[in-house]
C-alpha cells in the first residue's frame, strides 16, 4: 500500500469518499462525521501537507488526515503528537485490513518524524470504532466533552506514553 500526499485535484475525491462513508455510517446510526465534511477545512489540510491518500486507477480508495495540531478536547495534553483525522477506506475494499495497514503507516510516519504519540478520537458512542482502536494497540484515555459541538469524544493515543489526565 502506497500512500501519497493529497493534492487539490484529490479533493472531488476525497470529499466523495467522506460523503459516502458517512452516508453509510448513518444508515448503521452511527454519528461520526459531518456530512458534507467542509470544502475549505480540507482545502487548508491539503495545502498544509496533512491529507494523504491511496488510490487505485487515479481514484481515492482511502485518505488519512495526520496533524500536528491539538484538538481542543484534549484539553491540556502538550506532549508533542500526531492527531489521526478522517481515517477513510472505500466499502468496496472494506475487510481486507486497509485500515489497520493504513494506521501502520502512520505509525511508520510518526517515527519518521520523531512524534513520540499517534492520538485519535471518535464519537464517546461509537462502540464499534473504540473496539477498533483498542484491538490496534491504541490506548483509551478517556472520554471528552466538547461544549462547542455538545459532543462527547473518546480518546486514544499509542504507542509509548501513557495517557494525559484529562481537565
Amino acid at each position: 500500500m502506497k500512500m501519497e500526499l493529497a493534492t487539490q485535484s484529490d479533493l472531488e475525491g476525497i470529499q466523495s469518499l467522506l460523503a459516502e462513508l458517512a452516508k453509510w455510517l448513518h444508515s448503521k446510526n452511527v454519528r461520526q462525521w459531518l456530512s458534507p465534511h467542509p470544502k475549505e477545512s480540507l482545502i487548508r489540510e491539503i495545502d498544509a501537507g496533512e491529507v494523504f491518500v491511496w488510490k487505485t486507477d487515479g481514484v481515492v480508495r482511502a485518505t488519512i488526515t495526520l496533524t500536528s495540531a491539538r484538538d481542543e478536547y484534549w484539553h491540556e495534553a502538550s506532549e508533542p503528537a500526531l492527531y489521526v483525522h478522517r481515517l477513510a477506506v472505500d466499502r468496496a475494499f472494506a475487510g481486507q485490513g486497509l485500515g489497520s495497514k493504513i494506521l501502520s503507516w502512520a505509525e511508520d510516519e510518526l517515527r519518521s518524524r520523531e512524534i513520540p504519540l499517534l492520538r485519535l478520537d471518535c464519537m464517546a458512542t461509537n462502540e464499534v470504532l473504540r473496539k477498533y482502536y483498542a484491538e490496534r494497540g491504541f490506548t483509551f484515555c478517556g472520554i471528552s466533552h466538547y461544549a462547542k459541538w455538545d459532543m462527547d469524544f473518546a480518546l486514544f493515543e499509542k504507542p509509548l506514553t501513557s495517557c494525559s489526565p484529562l481537565s
